[in-house]
This record gives C-alpha cells, sequence and structure tokens, in this order.
C-alpha cells in the first residue's frame, strides 16, 4: 500500500548505499581531527605512549619487581598477568627467591562434582539410550 501515489519509492538498499557513499568534505574532516588531537594532547604524547607498550618477555620481566610491591596499574598488571599465563619462563623469573608466587594454577581436568547437573544428566540419558537399543535389538533377534 502506497500513501502518497505521486511519490518514488526508495527502497531500504538505497537508503544504506546513500548513507554509506556520503563522505565529509576534506576540509571539515581535517579539523575535526585537529579538534580531537588537542583535546587527546595533553593526556597522552607519542613518547609516553612508547614507555607505555609492553613488547615482550623484557618489558614484562622489568615489570616484576613493581608488580610484586603492587604499584602497577590496574590494567598493567592484568596484561602482566596475561603474559605470566601464556609465558614460562617468565613465570619462572617470576617465582625467583624473594618474589611471590603468582596465583596461577595449572590446568586440570574438571572433577565429576564440577561439572553441571546437565550435562551429568546427558551422560546417563546416552547410557540409557544405549542399553535400551541393545535390549530392543537382542528382542528382535530372539522373537519369532
Amino acid at each position: 500500500m502506497k500513501l502518497d501515489p505521486g511519490r518514488d519509492e526508495t527502497t531500504l538498499d538505497d537508503a544504506i548505499a546513500a548513507v554509506r557513499d556520503d563522505e565529509a568534505p576534506a576540509a571539515v574532516a581535517e579539523t575535526a581531527a585537529a579538534r580531537v588531537w588537542k583535546r587527546l594532547a595533553p593526556h597522552a604524547s607519542p613518547d609516553a605512549v612508547r614507555l607505555e607498550a609492553i613488547r615482550g618477555c623484557a618489558d614484562v620481566v622489568a615489570l616484576l619487581p613493581a608488580y610484586r610491591r603492587g604499584e602497577l596499574k590496574a590494567a598493567r598488571a592484568w596484561l602482566v598477568e596475561d603474559h605470566l599465563r601464556e609465558c614460562a619462563a617468565c613465570r619462572a623469573a617470576l617465582r625467583e627467591p624473594g618474589g611471590r608466587r603468582l596465583a596461577i594454577l595449572p590446568w586440570r581436568p574438571a572433577s565429576p562434582q564440577a561439572q553441571p547437573r546437565a550435562r551429568r544428566f546427558g551422560r546417563r540419558a546416552v547410557a540409557a539410550s544405549l542399553l535400551l537399543a541393545a535390549g530392543l535389538c537382542a528382542w528382535a533377534r530372539l522373537s519369532p
């Protein structure tokens, strides 16, 4: 049903294409980028970003004393902990004498008590189905 018979209908695809193809003039984009940089520049300089980056094991080992003392920011401590979960050499460096042990537990399979109830029920259902199928096969074979 058309609301206005004289009006051309535009499809949703045409509207999406028009929005996608719409570009801001270069001058407008440049002024917006300058405004954003002006707001961000006092908070982060490129040199500070380079100093804050963790580029590998050497950087993590350098941060371990501060990590042990609890002086790292939360985000940086999470990055160090994430690296420690993956790197055995850095975990060994953390465990050197005088350092505290990180609470990273080795992987082990879950005990049956820790499994969800639905999962335990599913195993029982499969076992019951197999027993039922075996019984039906035996009954079909023995019946005349």
